[in-house]
C-alpha cells in the first residue's frame, strides 16, 4: 500500500481561529458550513429541535440526518475554499466542546501516474482520515484540487487510471456515510 502524507492540524488551534475570523465576506458561508458540519457530527441536534418543533415527527429530519459526509466547496483560485476548510474546525471544535483533527491531501495526491497509483493514493487518504477520526472522534479530510481526481465519468476520453481513481474516490465517501465514521469529507476544486 502506498502511504501518503497527510498534512494534520488538531482543533481547537489558535493559528486556525485567526485565519477563520479573517475570512472576510464569508459569513454567511461560515455559519452554514458549521451549521451542516455542527449537525453532521451531533445528530442529537436534529432530535431535539425535532422534539421542539415537531414532536409527531417529520419525514425530512431523517432525510437531513442521513445526508452525505462530503462538502463541495468550489471557487476561483484565492477565494478563501481551502483556508475556510482548513479553520473550520477551530469554531466547530468549540461548537461540540469536542477536540477535532483536520487532514489535508498533499497536492501530489494523483501520484506520479503509474498504475492503480491514483486508487491507491486516495485509499490511503481515506484510511488514514478515518482511523484518525475514530482515534479522536471527530474528523476532516480536506482533497484539495480535487477536479484533478473527481473528473466526470462520462468523460470518455479519461484515461483508466482517472476512472478509476474516481470510482474508488466514491466508494470511500459512501462508506464513510454507510459505517458512521465521524468524518467530514471537503473536496475542494476551481470553478
Amino acid at each position: 500500500m502506498i502511504e501518503l502524507r497527510l498534512i494534520e492540524t488538531r482543533h481547537p488551534d489558535r493559528q486556525a481561529a485567526r485565519r477563520y475570523d479573517a475570512l472576510v465576506g464569508l459569513d454567511s458561508h461560515k455559519d452554514a458550513l458549521l451549521s451542516y458540519l455542527a449537525t453532521h457530527f451531533d445528530r442529537s441536534r436534529l432530535e431535539r429541535w425535532k422534539q421542539k418543533h415537531h414532536r409527531k415527527g417529520l419525514p425530512a429530519v431523517e432525510l437531513v440526518a442521513s445526508r452525505s459526509p462530503l462538502i463541495l466547496l468550489s471557487g476561483e483560485v484565492g477565494c478563501g475554499k481551502t483556508a475556510l476548510a482548513a479553520a473550520v474546525g477551530t469554531p466547530l471544535s468549540r461548537e461540540l466542546d469536542r477536540k477535532l483533527i483536520c487532514l489535508e491531501t498533499p497536492s501530489d495526491v494523483r501520484g506520479w501516474g503509474r498504475v492503480g497509483e491514483i486508487s491507491a493514493r486516495v485509499t490511503s487518504a481515506f484510511e488514514q482520515a478515518e482511523a484518525r477520526a475514530r482515534e479522536v472522534g471527530c474528523g476532516i479530510l480536506i482533497i484539495d484540487e480535487a477536479d484533478d481526481l473527481a473528473t466526470e465519468r462520462s468523460q470518455m476520453q479519461a484515461h483508466h487510471e482517472d476512472r478509476a481513481g474516481l470510482n474508488v474516490l466514491v466508494k470511500r465517501i459512501d462508506y464513510v456515510s454507510r459505517s458512521e465514521t465521524p468524518l467530514a469529507v471537503f473536496l475542494l476544486r476551481i470553478a
